[in-house]
């Protein structure tokens, strides 16, 4: 409906998908995969979609998923490997949550999700430097800002998708369950860039790849 009357729109409908995926545990990966699909054909490429995981008018992501440092990151990553230039509410990236909900008595309080910044010691340092490190790898790879995408796992626990610009391609490995999983995939990319947790691993057997993924984990493999 916008198309050529604006160069583009906040992604509100990615918004909801994310935090549906990875902050209340309502969508399967299947689901989330699915709607990725729909999301990204019903779009045109020339139409900005800035993706972002909370904002100024909503409970902060972080206080949803009942300050889960391990969803948080999970869920940037997936930001950060689509195509909509992430966008980063202040805060989200050194761990500022907030006291209570939004919504109390009938009315919304907008200043729950308006907090003062963290500084010095009250940082999420470990945090930070995730999101350092995701924004340093989507500067470095043009796939993830120009590539197309397409999944190539899908299942209710675990996701799998690639981003492909020309000869680069980059593999993105999600599990959003609260168990171990492990999969094998028949795929070039074997190079580890940057995992959520520590434990997270891949394993070449031949051409395919062996990933080792603890709950709530992803990774971005080359």
């Amino acid at each position: 409906a916008f198309e050529g009357g604006m160069d583009g729109t906040l992604d509100f409908m990615l918004l909801e998908g994310l935090r549906a995926t990875f902050a209340f545990g309502k969508w399967s990966a299947r689901k989330f995969a699915e709607f990725l699909d729909r999301h990204e054909a019903y779009f045109p490429e020339t139409f900005s979609r800035p993706s972002f995981l909370d904002n100024h008018d909503m409970n902060r992501f972080l206080w949803v998923a009942h300050n889960d440092i391990t969803k948080l990151k999970l869920a940037a990553m997936c930001q950060f490997t689509l195509a909509g230039a992430p966008v980063i509410y202040y805060g989200t990236e050194v761990g500022l949550s907030q006291p209570a909900d939004v919504m109390q008595h009938g009315r919304a309080i907008h200043e729950e999700t308006r907090m003062p910044m963290l500084w010095g010691d009250d940082q999420n340092r470990d945090l930070f430097e995730f999101y350092r490190e995701l924004i340093k790898i989507r500067k470095t790879e043009s796939a993830l800002r120009h590539g197309t995408r397409e999944n190539v796992l899908a299942t209710e626990e675990s996701l799998a998708y690639r981003r492909v610009d020309g000869k680069n391609s980059i593999l993105c490995a999600m599990n959003i369950s609260e168990k171990v999983i492990e999969f094998e995939l028949e795929v070039a990319e074997s190079s580890l860039l940057l995992a959520t947790r520590s434990e997270c691993r891949i394993q070449a057997e031949g051409s395919r790849k062996r990933f080792f993924l603890p709950p709530f984990s992803g990774m971005i493999v080359k």
